[in-house]
């Protein structure tokens, strides 16, 4: 049994394609080691995309980390790297793991010139001579 909401998708057109793979490859690396690991019956999934950033936080009700064990999964880690944000896990005191995902503020590519350019002016016109 999943849940999955998402609010704030109309910021996720601020990723590019590229980020958007990656963050797909990080829900479904994190779901693949729920199925293996877990033995959860349960998994909430929650998005919340901003202007200020993103969160995905996914949880289960499974059987949670081996002793207690709060490092984050190498698999993981390198994923949220590759987003350039942050990954965490914890346990939640009724049991499971849940696995959380921010990327804050500069996790889109600053365009100097946009800033300048009027809605009659050409982001070409702003552009350095080559």
């Amino acid at each position: 049994d999943y849940e999955f909401s998402c609010s704030g998708q109309e910021h996720l057109g601020r990723f590019s394609a590229r980020r958007l793979m990656d963050l797909l490859l990080f829900h479904k690396e994190s779901l693949i080691n729920i199925l293996r690991h877990a033995d959860a019956s349960r998994v909430k999934i929650d998005l919340q995309v901003s202007r200020h950033g993103l969160t995905l936080v996914i949880a289960d009700n499974g059987s949670g980390l081996k002793d207690s064990q709060t490092n984050v999964p190498a698999s993981i880690k390198r994923r949220a790297g590759l987003l350039r944000g942050r990954a965490m896990v914890n346990q939640p005191g009724g049991g499971g793991t849940r696995i959380e995902l921010q990327m804050r503020r500069g996790w889109r590519r600053y365009l100097p010139w946009r800033k300048h350019v009027s809605d009659t002016e050409s982001v070409s016109s702003k552009l350095p001579a080559s």
